[in-house]
């Protein structure tokens, strides 16, 4: 891969799992230079030669912002735009863009799966029956039905909505609250305030984006409004979450149970409190993935950027 510092991409975290086969064919055919660093993050000699920054998880440090004298600007390998959100980027000039359509089915997938998970206590029976409880498993728990019962999902966005699609066919009552999104352009949905969803709903999904003003929205109020023996899912980011108040509400069964596939510090360290709960379950910010989601993740970064070096010559599927 080319040296940026004749002008191209350049990747400022990279992810050893990922291989950026389908990246550098794509810049190969524009005649754009690519990098991806030996280190895991990029020098600021790399960062002086790059016309487009590439970022996984960030974030992007006020350093960064001042090394990148050339870039246009930034794309980042996820839905939301957290890692690119800092005063230094935004005072910069910089153009931000994600990638928010890539993986809409994985992650609604994922947020259903999650909750089948908790409700139906799947890890908490397999461990038992494996340490030979088996009957003592069958007779502890006292399993609910799904129809009927009421769903929030918190983020009516393309996500939020395919969850909300999903969940209808386990015969579940949908609810939502955004207050981005007007409540004519909603399928489906019954929009009501947030603290009217969190009374309202037997399971609570979060699929908002990571901002200032989401940042702790699940807080120790929100939680206290929520119902006795309720159920939270968090497929969004895990900085949503409070999860000292978390901890503190699990305890109070307002929620009784949590799944988390996101947490505030990744990965947390071993001696995290939620590890020692059995009325939580995880799963490593995987929401997202599948084989066909890491290529089209990886076509439309791409895309994106090609677009920015270009000047809107090649159509980005994600604007």
């Amino acid at each position: 891969m080319r040296n940026p510092s004749g002008g191209g991409v350049v990747v400022l975290d990279p992810r050893p799992s990922r291989s950026y086969a389908i990246e550098s064919a794509l810049f190969d055919s524009h005649g754009i230079g690519f990098l991806v660093p030996d280190s895991n993050r990029a020098t600021p000699v790399e960062l002086g030669g790059a016309d487009v920054l590439l970022v996984h998880l960030g974030p992007i440090r006020p350093a960064d912002v001042a090394a990148m004298t050339r870039a246009r600007g930034v794309v980042i390998y996820a839905i939301g735009r957290d890692a690119a959100d800092s005063p230094e980027v935004k005072e910069s000039g910089l153009l931000v863009r994600s990638v928010p359509g890539y993986c809409i089915d994985e992650v609604s997938d994922h947020a259903i799966a999650l909750l089948l998970a908790s409700e139906r206590q799947i890890v908490g029976l397999d461990i038992a029956t494996r340490e030979g409880k088996w009957l003592q498993a069958k007779s502890s728990l006292r399993l609910r039905r799904l129809r009927g019962r009421s769903l929030g999902i918190v983020g009516a966005g393309r996500i939020g909505k395919e969850v909300a699609r999903k969940a209808r066919a386990f015969g579940l009552q949908t609810l939502a609250f955004d207050p981005y999104l007007a409540p004519d352009s909603i399928d489906g949905l019954t929009m009501v305030p947030f603290e009217e969803l969190l009374v309202l709903s037997d399971i609570v999904i979060l699929t908002v984006p990571l901002t200032a003003e989401t940042r702790h929205l699940m807080d120790e109020r929100a939680f206290s409004r929520m119902r006795q023996g309720s159920l939270l899912v968090n497929v969004s980011r895990g900085g949503v979450v409070d999860e000292v108040a978390l901890v503190a509400a699990l305890d109070q069964g307002r929620p009784a149970f949590a799944a988390l596939d996101v947490r505030e510090d990744e990965p947390p360290i071993l001696k995290d409190p939620l590890f020692k709960r059995r009325d939580v379950i995880f799963t490593p910010h995987i929401a997202a993935s599948s084989v066909e989601a890491g290529a089209s993740l990886s076509t439309q970064v791409a895309e994106l950027a090609i677009e920015m070096i270009e000047g809107g010559t090649t159509s980005a599927r994600s604007v």
